[in-house]
């Protein structure tokens, strides 16, 4: 990779007066997609050495992390901080859906499952992991899947959405959503994120993560890869 006119091997390169400094890479040993030394979300590149990416990423995943990481290096965030969450969806022999914290835990909480697409009754054919994304109700801030689409600091990985309205219903994602390839001009939704109008049934259809946060999005002009310049060390997730 070249910014700025300097190679970049991996995760973080400063473009600065003096030589080029290279930042590594190393896989890491846990489930984490990818995470910066210290846990450090984004900075300038002279804060953010090395940047650790889990053993399992191959292939596409591997190329975007690659990307996103990298652009963390150079001060670019994600769309928002909140609206996120990490559960285990139980299929019951009933054919009944609970939402577990995690797979060992005893308490759980009846759903309903739709299909975010259609806003029709849906169903699970096995127990798994799920990523939820949660509905961002606070002006102020915004869903780390939320924004520009196209955008590759947008997180793709939401699995379902739970909207404000509906506590207990759980609106499937499918397909999945697609990972970006390019840095966004502004914090709007363009396709699933924008407001959807109605379902077929008349039901609204909301913007499924809504926009970025107030104070996130246009990532393509918050990039600096100068260590001239330094940025505040950011730890958000």
């Amino acid at each position: 990779l070249f910014v700025d006119g300097h190679l970049a091997y991996q995760h973080g390169l400063s473009s600065c007066s003096t030589p080029s400094r290279l930042a590594r890479s190393r896989r890491a040993g846990d489930w984490r997609s990818a995470r910066s030394n210290a846990g450090i979300s984004q900075s300038s590149p002279v804060n953010i050495p090395r940047i650790e990416i889990a053993p399992n990423l191959a292939g596409d995943a591997l190329k975007w992390t690659t990307a996103h990481e990298l652009a963390h290096t150079a001060n670019a965030p994600h769309h928002g901080d909140d609206g996120y969450k990490r559960v285990y969806w139980d299929l019951r022999p009933d054919g009944s859906t609970y939402e577990r914290p995690s797979p060992g835990s005893p308490a759980g909480t009846l759903i309903s499952v739709y299909v975010e697409a259609t806003g029709q009754l849906g169903s699970i054919s096995n127990s798994s992991i799920i990523y939820v994304s949660q509905e961002v109700t606070d002006p102020q801030k915004g869903s780390i899947y939320g924004g520009d689409e196209a955008c590759l600091m947008r997180q793709p990985v939401a699995t379902a959405v739970q909207w404000a309205s509906k506590p207990p219903a759980r609106r499937y994602i499918f397909p999945s959503e697609p990972r970006g390839t390019s840095l966004c001009t502004d914090g709007q939704g363009k396709t699933f994120n924008a407001p959807q109008g109605l379902y077929p049934g008349g039901e609204i259809h909301p913007a499924r993560h809504g926009n970025a946060a107030p104070t996130r999005g246009n990532c393509n002009h918050r990039l600096c890869v100068n260590d001239r310049y330094p940025h505040p060390i950011r730890n958000s997730p």
